[in-house]
């Protein structure tokens, strides 16, 4: 381990997992352990999902890398887009872009508005994570930390509280509509500690966008790929954005993100405006169009999300150290009252075999993010266990 840079937190040292099968990863240690982490919520599948395997092993025989600015696309990219354009609601979204990650793609959506609009500045709604490159790093407003030391960031970018009168605020104080090329937000907020955006403010935002020739930008990369039970949950607010950015599970673990715009949008972009060398290469390409099919496969999956999340919101207990438990689909935040309780609970269910996440600018929230998967016995596993160490404290 000596080789991984300090600056790169480890949530779980000391854990180093060779095999993953399913909710579970088998560590050098002769440990298995429990993964509520899902690769920070990529592995919408679990680990190695013997139908994903079997199609990218195949693929692998094929071709595995076909850039979009050569050849404009692989046959399995082409699968892709036909099965996305299935999960969006109407036809205004119905042109695809391919990156490796939620950061490309939320930078790739603001060049997208600010060439579109022809305007210079983005509103980032407060408690947003947006990613780690420069440009996305500049929108966020969640794990503050990663932001020191990188100043000067991206100009033109101003916050909103998630509410209708600080954003109607900043339109007359800070930045006019006729200024403003896009919002972006989370629906539900991941790094943020969980938190979902109200309809009514998503509706009031809308509406500002309809008016003034802004452009709406749903970050789905965490919320999205029916990690809320819903495939898009933008659409579960009664708001149709301009553009949805995706990743992390919409490929259950291989490396592919992406955004959906309208193609008429997209047409005039110029030429070479978007581009990248790796972004939907064929292999991650087969593996999301077979993660899309299984979550999409007779709605077994959304079940159950649906199943197992009531359990978790019904069974998970508070005591006075827990402030509210958050739960949207497959999507749970537990806000404790500090730092240090987060903490204790963290590492009591390590001790346990079981691997959460924390999130929130305090990193006073666990969160937790199972494969979509999950099986009853596992979420009943994690309850008895979280429930044991309440009463234990």
């Amino acid at each position: 381990m000596e080789s991984i840079p300090r600056c790169i937190t480890k949530l779980h040292k000391g854990i180093i997992p060779y095999l993953g099968r399913g909710s579970w990863v088998y560590a050098t240690n002769g440990q298995k352990y429990l993964d509520f982490t899902s690769g920070i919520g990529a592995l919408s599948l679990g680990h190695s999902h013997p139908e994903l395997i079997e199609t990218v092993s195949n693929q692998m025989n094929h071709i595995v890398h076909v850039p979009q600015q050569v050849f404009g696309a692989s046959s399995p990219l082409l699968d892709l887009n036909k099965m996305l354009l299935k999960t969006m609601k109407g036809n205004k979204l119905n042109s695809f872009f391919y990156v490796n990650s939620g950061s490309e793609a939320t930078d790739n959506a603001i060049k997208i508005a600010r060439r579109v609009t022809r305007k210079p500045n983005i509103i980032s709604i407060d408690n947003g994570f947006h990613g780690r490159t420069l440009g996305a790093l500049s929108l966020n407003s969640s794990s503050v930390k990663t932001r020191c030391g990188t100043q000067p960031l991206m100009s033109g970018i101003f916050f909103s509280e998630p509410n209708e009168n600080s954003l109607d605020e900043l339109f007359t104080r800070y930045t006019c509509p006729t200024e403003t090329a896009g919002i972006i937000f989370e629906s539900v907020q991941g790094e943020g500690g969980i938190h979902s955006l109200s309809s009514s403010f998503l509706k009031h935002m809308e509406t500002y966008c309809k008016e003034h020739n802004i452009m709406m930008i749903a970050d789905e990369v965490q919320c999205g790929a029916l990690r809320t039970g819903e495939f898009w949950n933008v659409y579960t607010k009664e708001v149709e954005p301009d553009i949805i950015t995706f990743g992390k599970g919409v490929a259950s673990g291989f490396p592919l993100a992406g955004l959906a715009s309208n193609k008429e949008h997209m047409d005039h972009l110029g030429s070479n405006f978007l581009g990248g060398t790796y972004g939907g290469n064929a292999l991650s390409s087969i593996a999301s169009c077979k993660t899309v099919d299984i979550l999409t496969r007779n709605d077994t999956i959304k079940y159950n999300v649906f199943v197992q999340s009531a359990r978790l919101e019904t069974e998970l207990q508070k005591n006075e150290n827990i402030k509210e438990i958050r739960v949207y689909g497959l999507m749970v935040g537990i806000e404790t009252i500090s730092p240090e309780y987060c903490s204790y609970l963290v590492d009591s269910l390590r001790k346990h075999n079981i691997l959460v996440l924390k999130a929130g600018n305090n990193s006073n929230i666990v969160r937790l993010m199972p494969p979509l998967n999950v099986t009853q016995d596992e979420i009943e596993l994690f309850i008895d266990v979280y429930n044991k160490l309440l009463l234990s404290f």
